[in-house]
């Protein structure tokens, strides 16, 4: 398939490799663990629409100071083709950007931290408090072109931010290998 690439299971090598051609070291880096995909399944069994959306390749999804999904972006609705389009419909011209797909208000940060490990070390992350707004930006290497554009976008969304929020890179290959 176009622009798609096989993935291994706990390819640290090539996530590094990602992370500094990049210079995206200055954020957190993490790997999601298989488990997430039982947990999805489990928490919205009766929702299969919210299981396709937080099982996609790539996602951002903004949380704020109350760990509280606020704003939610997911590849299969940004559009586009070859490059999707992130910002279609001026979704990022405020801070946080307007969701462009359905926010479960259920879904809370503390949802996710049990299946994120540090991808060098495999710690669980310490994810900073006090904040006032963190972004969970989950990419995949098998569409790592798209990946890129999705964490440069946001990045260079600070422009319209009163703070710097905190920037997690969530690698879900994982959850692809075969």
């Amino acid at each position: 398939m176009y622009g798609i690439k096989d993935v291994k299971e706990n390819d640290s090598a090539r996530i590094e490799k990602f992370i500094t051609e990049n210079n995206y070291s200055k954020y957190t880096n993490m790997v999601l663990q298989k488990p997430y995909s039982k947990f999805i399944r489990d928490k919205f069994q009766n929702d299969s629409t919210l299981i396709r959306y937080y099982l996609q390749p790539i996602q951002a999804l903004y949380y704020n100071t109350k760990d509280s999904l606020i704003s939610y972006h997911v590849n299969c609705n940004a559009g586009g083709f070859p490059n999707l389009k992130w910002d279609r419909n001026g979704y990022f011209n405020s801070y946080p950007p307007k969701t462009q797909t359905v926010v479960d208000e259920n879904f809370v940060l503390s949802d996710i931290i049990p299946f994120l490990k540090d991808f060098k070390t495999s710690n669980q992350p310490t994810i900073k408090e006090g904040s006032n707004s963190r972004i969970i930006v989950i990419y995949s290497l098998m569409m790592e072109r798209q990946s890129k554009n999705l964490i440069d976008f946001i990045v260079s969304n600070y422009s319209v931010a009163k703070e710097t929020p905190d920037l997690y890179l969530v690698n879900i290959d994982n959850l692809y290998a075969e």
